[in-house]
């Protein structure tokens, strides 16, 4: 019978439990063979802990660590949970669309662009004249739009929808 083959690409230090970890920690020397400058951020990248478990299990080997450097870790991560929490929030608001303050006659929203603020279109702005924003100029509602000669997206003459016949079938 053949053995089975180890299909695991993570290592195995990564998915050892802290017995495990304390064990290998010590049997290799990892605490007196560490070289940086922050064994607790070394320790949980090498044993992919976080760093509050790196810091008890740290001591659990008998490294000496003050208690201002584990207040400093403890509020950085009650920091990072508060800013997630608030990330999410946000971003809750925003796939309904709480995000920014709405008029009390708002219709639609005419234009927003990346992380510009929208702007509103109300009720009594489209009872006034129409406004061309591109050329900043006032302009009659009658008045049509001239389509260029050239297609942009095909590179043909005229727009596709006048290359086919109404029925849809195409001009020969």
């Amino acid at each position: 019978m053949s053995r089975k083959k180890n299909c695991h690409t993570v290592p195995r230090r990564k998915r050892m439990k802290r017995q495990g970890r304390l064990s290998s920690a010590r049997a290799t020397g990892w605490v007196e063979e560490y070289k940086g400058g922050n064994i607790i951020a070394g320790y949980s990248k090498w044993f992919a802990v976080d760093l509050l478990c790196a810091l008890v299990e740290l001591r659990l080997l008998g490294v000496k660590i003050d208690q201002g450097r584990e207040e400093q870790i403890k509020a950085s991560i009650k920091a990072r949970a508060v800013q997630r929490a608030r990330r999410k929030k946000l971003r809750e608001q925003a796939q309904i669309g709480e995000v920014h303050a709405v008029p009390d006659d708002f219709l639609f929203i005419a234009d927003c662009a990346g992380d510009y603020l929208p702007d509103w279109v109300c009720a009594d702005e489209l009872q006034e004249e129409s406004r061309c924003d591109e050329e900043d100029v006032w302009y009659e509602e009658e008045e049509e739009f001239i389509e260029p000669p050239v297609s942009l997206a095909t590179g043909e003459l005229g727009s596709s929808e006048s290359a086919h016949h109404p029925s849809g079938r195409r001009h020969r």
